[in-house]
């Protein structure tokens, strides 16, 4: 009798666990059990034929003397020999058309009991690859095993069955890497909304700032938990739906990247740049569909968190800067690069890279950009060394604006605005930051109040150089914002998790 076992299931016997011998055999003996239905139906078939104090356990781990472990034939005997023998179609040997649903369970009951023969030989397997200086952490998967039983004669003219098996190896480098590579954002199945012309000479800007979308991975059970704040986000979103602004500014810092950082040093960031990549691409996305439309522009500013890749990159593996797909054109984003991961190219995206001199330009006069300063003061510094110039920044996730006025001289003047649009981050200590604290149970952060703030900012210019600017900021507290006698709440764009519904 020979049992195959597929790919699929040998990889889940023996692949997931080279190198540590307990753990596959213990694979070995439970994976079939974990197959409900079909031990349910084993189960009654041993329970309705009346094994008195037999159980499956006693089945499977009793020899039938000191010398014979229990096979299929061997389980048909005793079953036979102690008043519970198979009838009508359940026999071993049954022509396939004839057998009953019982007969092939009785197939699976085989394979089990083959399994427990193999795991009885987890050592001569171990010893068959040192003998042939393989180690185990060598082996990527087990293509195949088969297991047969092959009958024989002694000196004496003895009859004998012996179990055979044979494994069929493939090498670890034919293997993908076994942790997650930095992937390309899935994109999304939007419907931008159409866009009105505007002919009144006023652009109205809608600017969301440092959402440091990240999240943190509890060791115990895999569960996300993001440093990003999808409440206040969904809420600059319904915001900017109702405003139909001409353009969406991101101010940068869309991804946080800790594990790129001096900050990363925790194993809970591990594995978290892919999911963190599809909630930025949700993110645009949304701005693309229900804000701006399929007009409309979105601004994207590299900040200092994006910088991360390419320093991690110039640190680890300089040849892989710059690097492109041979069918790219030569203005494309490289694959390794943020526009490129997040694919703000199917959103139509302008990104804004050089930080910290990267400027989105919405006007001769009018510009935006990430921010180098992290103090309050910044926007005394910014009107200081860049007079008559209106900034919009991020990084520095205080929600604020500033004017001054300067004389440009021959009776000029011009007023110029300098604001930030806070965050859209956590605020409760799950940002990596000078004042969060990670515990030593966990590797999760603990409850720390930041003096930030979450908000965003509304402008709208004249398109002449030198023509006023009005400066809107709205604060958001705890999902909720107030904006021209509407109040908004959380809920438009995220389920009752916290995650957004496009996601």
């Amino acid at each position: 009798m020979s049992i195959k076992i597929d790919a699929a299931e040998a990889e889940e016997f023996l692949g997931a666990s080279r190198g540590n011998l307990p753990k596959i055999r213990h694979l070995l003996e439970n994976t079939l059990a974990a197959d409900k239905k079909g031990r349910e139906f084993v189960e009654s078939i041993l329970r309705d034929t009346a094994l008195g104090d037999k159980t499956v356990a006693d089945l499977l781990t009793e020899k039938v003397d000191d010398d014979v472990k229990y096979t299929p034939k061997n389980v048909h005997s005793w079953r036979a020999n102690n008043g519970c023998p198979y009838t009508g179609t359940t026999k071993p040997g049954t022509p396939t058309a004839k057998r009953s649903k019982k007969k092939r369970n009785w197939e699976g009951l085989e394979k089990e009991l083959m399994l427990k023969t193999l795991g009885g030989n987890l050592g001569d397997i171990a010893k068959m690859l040192e003998d042939h200086g393989i180690d185990l952490e060598e082996v990527g998967r087990v293509k195949q095993v088969n297991l047969w039983q092959q009958g024989y004669k002694d000196d004496l003219g003895v009859g004998h069955v012996q179990d055979l098996m044979g494994i069929q190896f493939s090498p670890a480098w034919e293997e993908e890497p076994k942790f997650p590579l930095l992937e390309r954002a899935a994109p999304l199945k939007i419907k931008p909304r159409k866009t009105k012309v505007n002919d009144t000479g006023i652009v109205t800007s809608i600017w969301y700032g440092d959402p440091q979308i990240g999240f943190w991975r509890n060791l115990d059970d895999g569960t996300l938990t993001p440093m990003h704040d999808w409440a206040a986000m969904d809420v600059g979103l319904q915001i900017g739906e109702e405003l139909r602004p001409d353009i969406a500014v991101n101010a940068g810092d869309g991804v946080d990247l800790p594990m790129m950082s001096r900050f990363g040093s925790f194993a809970t960031m591990a594995n978290t740049a892919n999911p963190s990549i599809q909630d930025y691409h949700t993110f645009l996305a949304l701005q693309r569909a229900r804000v701006v439309g399929e007009d409309g522009r979105i601004g994207v500013i590299g900040g200092n968190h994006e910088d991360r890749l390419r320093k991690q990159l110039a640190k680890h593996m300089m040849e892989a800067i710059g690097l492109k797909r041979a069918t790219d054109p030569p203005d494309s984003w490289p694959v390794l690069s943020i526009p490129y991961l997040v694919d703000m190219e199917s959103l139509a995206c302008e990104y804004v890279s050089a930080y910290p001199a990267g400027r989105f330009v919405l006007r001769e006069d009018f510009v935006g950009e990430h921010g180098r300063f992290s103090v309050k003061a910044a926007a005394a510094k910014y009107a200081a060394e860049r007079p008559g110039v209106s900034v919009g920044f991020g990084h520095l996730h205080w929600l604020h604006s500033a004017s001054t006025t300067t004389d440009l001289g021959g009776g000029k003047k011009r007023t110029a605005w300098f604001f930030c649009p806070g965050t859209l981050a956590r605020i409760d200590g799950y940002v990596p930051s000078f004042h969060s604290g990670v515990s030593d149970r966990d590797q999760l952060p603990v409850r720390n109040i930041e003096k930030w703030t979450q908000g965003i900012v509304i402008t709208q210019h004249d398109v002449e150089t030198g023509g006023p600017i009005n400066v809107e900021t709205i604060p958001i507290v705890d999902g909720e914002a107030m904006f021209r006698g509407k109040r908004y709440t959380a809920g438009r764009f995220i389920d009752d998790a916290g995650r957004p519904l496009a996601g």
